[in-house]
């Protein structure tokens, strides 16, 4: 009870400093809390965008295929294993073939890449089902950060030059039918969709896929001899690593908060 009696004492006669003190404390703990929220809430939706759009539930990369390495890409595609393409019928997973290429929108030149995939696959959030309209241009569909980049919008006309697995160049105008909303960079950014089998054949390249996606409700970990299976982790890598360092920040920034 002393005790007690004390702090009352010396909270009462403090006067307007103890009213200040609680103030301070009491907004910055709030504001700790509303920090933390913004930083969770930020990893748990990133991570939900990149599986339902990027990454899947796990992904097969062709043995030389490095997505930080352009190059690579000359050589990152084969014929499609039965195992896998059985995986693919069955709607488990989808084959995506990429390869660079150039586009031209109003005379300039940018680089991108062209993925085909195909309209009707299920493993990723891409809306292909414009991609089987029949045009006198190759349709594509591309997201809001690649339209903006080269000021296109649904309907608009441009051309695209490849290099297929010959070392041939060749140019045709596509047709944009789609631009879609989507929060993964990665997906969105210089990146221009295809149907793939009409990529496949710009590419002199039938039946051949660089990567695999695995649909995000199914698991499949299978060896396939020339093809390297990275699961739902190691592809998050990236975006962990990433959530670490703001949280050592963040904290750190808290830290110095609470000491004030």
């Amino acid at each position: 009870m002393l005790a007690i009696k004390l702090a009352y004492r010396n909270l009462i006669g403090a006067g307007l400093r103890t009213w200040l003190n609680v103030f301070v404390l009491s907004f910055v703990y709030v504001l700790i809390i509303w920090h933390y929220g913004v930083l969770d809430g930020w990893n748990r939706q990133a991570n939900k965008d990149m599986k339902a759009w990027e990454v899947g539930n796990g992904q097969y990369w062709h043995q030389n295929y490095d997505p930080y390495d352009f190059f690579t890409l000359e050589e990152s595609h084969a014929t499609i294993p039965e195992t896998l393409k059985k995986a693919a019928k069955t709607g488990i997973l989808t084959p995506v073939l990429i390869a660079q290429g150039s586009v031209y929108p109003d005379g300039r030149i940018q680089s991108m890449l062209l993925r085909g995939i195909e309209p009707d696959q299920k493993a990723i959030a891409i809306p292909g089902a414009g991609l089987k309209i029949e045009s006198e241009e190759i349709p594509v569909v591309i997201g809001k950060r690649m339209a903006k980049n080269c000021k296109l919008k649904e309907g608009d006309v441009t051309t695209i030059r490849w290099r297929d697995v010959n070392g041939t160049f060749d140019a045709a105008e596509v047709k944009v039918v789609k631009v879609f909303n989507c929060n993964v960079p990665n997906v969105d950014n210089g990146q221009m969709w295809i149907h793939s089998e009409t990529l496949q054949e710009m590419m002199q390249a039938p039946g051949e896929a660089t990567i695999f996606i695995i649909g995000g409700d199914h698991e499949m970990n299978e060896e396939v001899p020339g093809w390297e299976y990275k699961d739902y982790d190691f592809l998050m890598t990236e975006m962990k690593d990433m959530m670490k360092m703001y949280h050592l920040y963040a904290s750190r920034i808290n830290v110095s908060m609470e000491r004030l």
